[in-house]
């Protein structure tokens, strides 16, 4: 049997700047501004495996123009 995992509290390192999750978080920001920056296509897609909450794509998309704003897809 698995145990319960407390997903808030797994997330809590995040708002301290020095934990390895903050980190970790920092450094993939880094990696997909600098994708983003070589890139020259109209229209991109990604898609968020790494960050639960999706701030490895939205921290970077926030500091961004509007031009790379999300869309996110609807389940119909």
């Amino acid at each position: 049997m698995v145990a319960a995992r407390d997903w808030a509290a797994w997330h809590e390192p995040y708002a301290d700047e020095d934990s390895p999750l903050s980190r970790r978080l920092r450094l993939l920001q880094g990696h997909i501004t600098s994708w983003l920056d070589e890139r020259t296509d109209e229209t991109l897609h990604v898609v968020s495996a790494c960050a639960g909450q999706a701030h490895d794509i939205l921290g970077v998309l926030a500091t961004r123009s509007a031009a790379f704003g999300p869309r996110i897809p609807q389940r119909s």
